[in-house]
């Protein structure tokens, strides 16, 4: 068995061991290892054209200290177009012939100072949501080059890494973040900062229905302020709706398109949905302890909103109320509980 395989055994294994975080730290372990480096980065984040802004890094002998200085640099930065232009390629670069202009200076500066001479960047982009993903193996010194093989190996294995972090993240956090068993309503698992983890196909077009001028890579602002909400939490918006709830250290985001349902109001839907279900007044007034009367109200309310006239028109209705109701929120509080 070869380098290569032995490493995609480990990676793949590991991937379903351990949780997101502990199995970027391992990869990240092997990586060093087998390239014989000093540090590495496994990064993700969003491309304005100059540079990379991160949303998540996970670092192997990093300190934090060369990642804030790195971001000061981002005006003279050379190196990621250079990445960007030859994505899923592995770039080799050499600091002292890379940064030999006069211009230069602070980049060899930083360069010999953070121990970075010799390195390998290797980088693809996921358009779920249009973030970057890398891998950066740094040398110490200028002398210590990587060998064609090593570059090679490099560029073979980050789709993998990217796969296995997919499968990670799929089988450690709620099981309706993995797309696949859900329905066609994307899902976003995001930081507690907005920043996106993961998201099914669709998302980035649903967002744009909504905030057509949003950039990508961190949910926009007002749904951001939503994060600090406590349990699960909704926001209705002129074209989209979406609903959220914690997961651990994450928050699941799952977005649809705005119905006539959404119209109603919760004691409306709740009531509209009881009747539909084949409760009569009563039975519903006695469930919700309202008053037979406010029933009717609410009821009537229910189907002018919708332009109906009959159960059996509310009941055509009934998939999408179910799905945007109080008993969903339910449902999906149980399963992260699960």
């Amino acid at each position: 068995m070869d380098v290569f395989e032995r490493l995609l055994l480990d990676v793949y294994r590991s991937s379903r061991e351990m949780d997101p975080d502990l199995f970027q730290g391992y990869t990240l372990t092997l990586l060093r290892r087998t390239f014989n480096v000093e540090a590495a980065i496994w990064g993700s984040g969003q491309y304005d054209g100059v540079h990379v802004s991160p949303t998540h890094l996970a670092l192997a002998e990093v300190p934090t200290e060369a990642i804030s200085e790195a971001i000061a640099l981002n005006a003279c930065d050379r190196v990621t177009p250079l990445v960007v232009a030859s994505l899923g390629r592995t770039c080799a670069f050499h600091a002292p012939t890379l940064f030999a202009r006069p211009a230069d200076g602070l980049l060899r500066d930083y360069a010999a100072r953070w121990r970075r001479q010799s390195y390998l960047v290797t980088a693809l982009v996921d358009p779920n949501p249009d973030l970057y993903q890398w891998i950066s193996l740094y040398r110490p010194t200028p002398d210590d080059l990587f060998s064609a093989q090593q570059r090679l190996l490099c560029e073979r294995l980050m789709p993998h890494l990217r796969e296995a972090l997919s499968i990670s993240l799929a089988l450690h956090l709620p099981a309706q973040l993995d797309s696949r068993q859900r329905s066609c309503e994307p899902l976003a698992l995001v930081d507690p900062e907005g920043y996106f983890r993961q998201a099914s196909a669709g998302l980035v077009e649903m967002v744009a229905l909504e905030w057509p001028l949003w950039e990508g890579g961190r949910l926009p602002v007002e749904l951001r302020r939503k994060l600090v909400v406590r349990g699960g939490w909704n926001l209705v918006g002129q074209r989209i709706c979406a609903q959220g709830h914690n997961a651990g250290s994450f928050r699941v985001v799952r977005l649809r398109r705005k119905s006539t349902v959404d119209a109603l109001s919760p004691r409306q839907s709740e009531v509209a949905r009881l009747f539909a279900d084949g409760l009569t007044h009563k039975e519903i007034a006695n469930r919700l302890q309202l008053m037979p009367t406010t029933v009717r109200n609410h009821l009537a309310a229910a189907y002018r909103g919708l332009g109906i006239n009959t159960r059996g028109e509310l009941r055509q209705q009934i998939p999408a109320m179910a799905n945007n109701g109080s008993a969903r929120e339910t449902s999906a509080r149980q399963r992260v509980l699960e």
